[in-house]
């Protein structure tokens, strides 16, 4: 059983609480300097947590210059980072009320998505630390 607890983007004593409890904690930022500049914080409420901690890179943009090196960044932090490429699928799937393994099930967000949850079964089955 999974239950997945999307929160607002702060880190406060609730966050830490939510944090605490957790098996796997997901840590969701965009590829923006701005929205870099939040994530010591989160990460250190993770880390206090001692629980695996892993990053999602939401709204990812090939085209953008800052890309490669928010990239080379969060690569310094150490922690496993999944992206998620900034498609049109998530918000059409949204819209819809599917999901987008229901949307578009061969879709790039679609394996995106898979890659994740194909991570969290292996730390909920202890194959990965």
């Amino acid at each position: 059983t999974h239950v997945i607890v999307d929160t607002a983007p702060r880190a406060d004593a609730e966050i830490k609480g939510l944090m605490d409890r957790a098996t796997l904690n997901v840590v969701v930022t965009e590829p923006s300097f701005l929205a870099l500049s939040a994530l010591p914080r989160s990460l250190a409420i993770a880390a206090a947590a001692g629980k695996p901690t892993i990053i999602a890179a939401n709204k990812v943009r090939e085209q953008r210059l800052e890309t490669k090196e928010v990239r080379a960044a969060l690569a310094e932090v150490g922690l496993p980072v999944f992206e998620f490429a900034d498609l049109a699928d998530y918000a059409r799937a949204l819209a819809t009320g599917k999901a987008v393994n229901e949307f578009a099930p061969r879709g790039k967000a679609a394996a995106q998505i898979e890659a994740l949850w194909h991570y969290i079964n292996n730390i909920k089955q202890g194959v990965v630390a």
